[in-house]
């Protein structure tokens, strides 16, 4: 932020650092949490896997 108070001060702007504290949210709470449906049921740690090799060019997926 120090460093965008130089660049600006030319131009008349001032800049204001603001560090909150803590303070309690609702965010943690269970009540607060959804998960979203997993979408892509075949996809699996070794098919992932696969799949960054073929991006990457160094291997095509299994049958193509």
């Amino acid at each position: 932020m120090e460093s965008l108070q130089q660049e600006v001060a030319p131009f008349g702007i001032t800049t204001t650092i603001v560090n909150p504290g803590f303070f309690r949210t609702e965010l943690l709470e269970p009540a607060s949490v959804t998960y979203a449906e997993t979408v892509h049921r075949r996809t699996t740690p070794d098919r992932t896997a696969e799949q960054l090799k073929w991006w990457a060019g160094t291997e095509r997926p299994a049958g193509r």
